[in-house]
């Protein structure tokens, strides 16, 4: 399957966001919000919105033992964390339920996310300036990743003289019971089916985040008892106006099989394709390259 670049959806997503400018040190620390389209902070949203009693927002406060750096830029607050050095949060969802993790943030060669299993990581940058996703994939112990490069790629900018890699908006839809996830960048789904390594038994689910060279910045975190992307009863990671297109009138129910499922959701990555929709305008922290000056008092 073709699909646009991240690099590409990022650069969009940029211009719709317009410039940023620096902001003082007293400036007040905000949490920006990921806008999701149905969990959003203003103006109208196309999908019934997400109640809040089903959504927690990540507060970006340090909490425990100091892993990780409350900072802010650009009136954005964000979580630092140093190379080599590790940070957890706690996510919605008992073991067995399906949740939804939507994140952004920028990271290092080598940094590696674990999502209640589903594992992520970011590459190595080419001599172009961009790195490649890794998704983790199972080796025989079921532990420890092996890593497979995703077909897209993400844009490298300076943070504080340190070379990030800049992730768009991620949503993970984690499903415990089949054992795997899937994984859209922004409202567009580009893998699905991929499994869980070594996921939580027993135990609440925890987004952790391992910093890779030159560290990461965490500035958005949100996780969810349903999909923030799109009306989905059935929390198949589908489109419920789009599935009941396909299946006459009628959405899959718990016992359908894995391959109408799979059937369904290449149906549907390719209506996406052919929708192209665009990314939405977001707010983080930005490179070093586009702060304006602090004007002088």
């Amino acid at each position: 399957m073709k699909t646009r670049t991240i690099s590409s959806l990022i650069a969009l997503a940029l211009v719709m966001a317009g410039p940023l400018a620096a902001q003082p040190a007293s400036a007040a620390r905000t949490v920006p919000s990921l806008e999701l389209p149905r969990y959003r902070t203003s103006g109208k949203s196309d999908a019934p919105r997400l109640a809040s009693t089903k959504v927690m927002v990540d507060d970006l406060a340090p909490t425990g033992p100091a892993t990780a750096r409350a900072a802010t830029r650009n009136n954005v607050a964000y979580l630092a964390v140093d190379a080599g050095k590790d940070l957890s949060r706690p996510l919605r969802g008992g073991p067995r339920d399906v949740t939804f993790v939507s994140f952004q943030m920028q990271g290092s060669t080598g940094t590696t996310l674990d999502i209640a299993g589903a594992r992520l990581a970011i590459g190595p940058a080419n001599k172009d300036g961009f790195a490649p996703l890794r998704v983790g994939q199972p080796n025989g112990n079921n532990k420890t990743p092996t890593w497979r490069d995703l077909s897209h790629v993400v844009k490298v900018e300076t943070f504080d003289g340190a070379p990030l890699a800049v992730l768009p908006v991620v949503t993970v839809r984690l499903d415990p019971v089949a054992g795997n996830w899937d994984l859209s960048i922004f409202q567009r789904l580009v893998a699905e089916d991929l499994p869980l390594i070594n996921p939580p038994r027993g135990a609440n689910k925890t987004f952790d985040l391992h910093a890779g060279s030159r560290g990461a910045w965490l500035s958005a975190l949100v996780s969810s008892d349903e999909n923030p992307l799109h009306l989905d009863a059935n929390r198949n990671g589908i489109d419920d106006t789009f599935e009941k297109t396909k299946n006459n009138g009628a959405l899959l129910v718990a016992t359908a099989p894995a391959a109408q499922r799979t059937a369904l959701v290449k149906q549907w990555q390719e209506a996406q394709k052919a929708a192209n929709p665009r990314p939405w305008s977001t707010r983080s922290p930005a490179p070093d390259g586009t702060l304006a000056a602090v004007p002088k008092k």
